[in-house]
């Protein structure tokens, strides 16, 4: 693409970047909102989560480890999409608006999140590249894996034990 192209459609680089950053983010951000509204009950969503593939998922990994302005955007949608899918869900253990919430939902969308970030070294060590079509599907599993393992592991004594330790820390900084 010639400079002259670039300067006619986007008026800069930056506007090209800007229109890149609207499609990648704003089409995470439409397919998280889809997932949200009816995981399970729509045929082939989570197959889908990743339609616009690997060169994509690689802008959108490098805006936020770059910390642009548009990566600030994905992380607070998704942070906030995390915030109504756990209020309301669970009201009583996160209170809508509440410091409860909005830290379980800052964590879990850095956590989401980090996977995009991470997925070279995902990749080296699950032996496959987990942007391609073929190997995407290994990600979510290995997230519902491990919320399935650990929520049985602080259902069990351990758990319980852990959890106090934790609330505990928290009592002692004044929380």
């Amino acid at each position: 693409m010639s400079t002259g192209l670039v300067q006619h459609h986007f008026g800069s680089k930056a506007g090209l970047q800007r229109a890149c950053d609207d499609h990648a983010i704003g089409t995470l951000i439409e397919q998280a909102e889809r997932a949200m509204d009816g995981v399970g009950h729509q045929p082939g969503l989570i197959g889908g989560m990743h339609p616009a593939g690997e060169l994509s998922t690689r802008y959108l990994a490098r805006a936020l480890v770059d910390g642009s302005p548009a990566a600030a955007v994905l992380f607070d949608a998704g942070a906030a999409l995390a915030e109504r899918w756990l209020s309301s869900l669970w009201p009583e253990r996160f209170p809508p608006g509440s410091s409860r919430v909005r830290d379980a939902a800052a964590t879990m969308s850095s956590m989401h999140l980090g996977t995009l970030v991470m997925h070279e070294h995902l990749s080296r060590r699950m032996g496959a590249n987990v942007l391609d079509r073929a190997h995407a599907h290994r990600i979510p599993l290995g997230i519902v894996d491990t919320y399935t393992a650990m929520s049985s592991f602080l259902d069990s004594p351990d758990g319980a034990d852990l959890r106090a330790a934790v609330e505990e820390l928290g009592e002692d900084a004044g929380e």
